[in-house]
């Protein structure tokens, strides 16, 4: 595509060599220094202003590989490419080295570099061959961010602007650790003291842990019994002092996990307090997490006091306490699917609800559907709670 306008001013400097053989006239090496200043862009819905960074490049070449070098420093100016919004702050800079090889047909990253003082690092190196398509050989990739928040402020809430998740704020630290074998990738991260909030629909403190995951690509070149043999995952675990979920308090929680290609699955039973009771996740199974999400989880409500969980959430006050049985209930293609029937223990009796469909759950217009059985309720403890009389019975 053309673009649609194009300005600014570029001053730089070269030095060139050549040599010509009996078979081939080829670049020996050249280099190249310079800064760009002021320059702006517009393609379609794409544009970019007031852009300018530093630059130095070297190029070595003989005749089976090419060598480049290529730094940028103190990037400035604002670019947006639709739909990703980005502002430099003149503190970025990029390193990369990199060679190509004609006989084989491979490419080599001795090492791509990408750092924001005291926010973040990237570092990455890799051996990649192109045959049918771009394959990964040898990879290594190490993502250090010092400061979540930092981050959060400078890159993330304009990239998520305008999406489902603006509004996230997130700080604390995180470190990812990436290799990849052939066909075998294996992914280790280090979560310290992150704490996430996310408009009034999520919000966690404190969450610590480590989490660990592979995955195989069945169609590389590659891929053989010992790749997925030796793909066993190491466990994960997460832990956070508090969360809260559309406005409802949970307590301090552990998850012992398990991710291994697109699959999450639950090591142990796990208990988040709530108010004076607690959700016990008794198993959950998760599925295709990069794809279409399938979600399979049963668990129990221990008994929890409705006069706390009402005064919360600024309901009329409610007597009693609300316990249940869940069984095993999926998700899959935005619908919620429970499996049996689900026993609220409220008002000195029981609701039994069965055949239980959210259709969308998340959504603002979420449709449910069900059958409910109301057995040996307490009427006057039912009753007292809104000012219209009282039934006993």
């Amino acid at each position: 595509d053309k673009l649609d306008k194009i300005y600014g001013r570029v001053s730089f400097s070269a030095q060139l060599s050549a040599q010509m053989n009996p078979e081939a006239f080829f670049l020996e090496q050249f280099n190249i220094s310079g800064q760009l200043k002021n320059a702006a862009f517009t393609q379609e819905d794409n544009l970019g202003d007031n852009l300018g960074f530093e630059f130095f490049l070297t190029q070595q070449a003989d005749d089976q590989q090419q060598h480049i070098k290529l730094e940028v420093k103190k990037p400035t100016g604002e670019i947006f490419l639709d739909p990703v919004y980005l502002s430099f702050s003149g503190q970025e800079a990029l390193s990369a080295s990199l060679s190509y090889r004609s006989d084989k047909n491979t490419y080599a990253v001795k090492n791509i570099s990408l750092s924001h003082p005291q926010i973040m690092h990237l570092n990455l190196q890799g051996l990649f061959e192109y045959k049918d398509r771009l394959e990964t050989q040898r990879m290594d990739l190490s993502l250090d961010i010092e400061d979540l928040s930092g981050l959060n402020q400078l890159y993330l809430k304009n990239i998520l602007e305008g999406t489902d998740y603006e509004g996230l704020n997130i700080e604390g630290k995180f470190n990812l650790q990436a290799q990849q074998n052939q066909a075998l990738l294996t992914v280790m991260s280090e979560i310290d003291a992150v704490s996430i909030e996310y408009k009034n629909q999520l919000s966690v403190d404190n969450l610590q842990g480590e989490i660990n995951w592979n995955k195989v690509d069945q169609k590389h070149n590659a891929v053989n019994k010992s790749a997925l043999n030796n793909s066993a995952v190491k466990k994960s675990l997460l832990n956070w002092d508090k969360a809260a979920l559309s406005g409802l308090p949970l307590g301090k929680t552990r998850w012992l996990l398990e991710t291994h290609h697109d699959q999450l699955s639950l090591l142990q039973e796990t208990r988040i307090p709530v108010f004076d009771g607690a959700l016990i996740i008794n198993s959950l199974q998760v599925q295709d997490l990069l794809d279409d999400l399938k979600l399979t989880i049963d668990g129990i409500i221990e008994p929890v006091s409705l006069e706390l969980l009402s005064s919360h959430f600024n309901w009329p006050v409610l007597d009693g306490k609300l316990g249940a049985v869940i069984p095993a209930t999926h998700y899959s293609q935005q619908q919620l699917r429970m499996g049996g029937a689900m026993m609220l223990q409220v008002f000195d009796g029981t609701i039994i609800i069965k055949d239980l469909i959210i259709n969308e759950p998340l959504a603002d217009t979420a449709q449910l559907t069900a059958n409910i059985d109301l057995n040996q309720l307490d009427l006057q403890s039912l009753t007292r709670t809104y000012d219209f009389g009282e039934i006993q019975g």
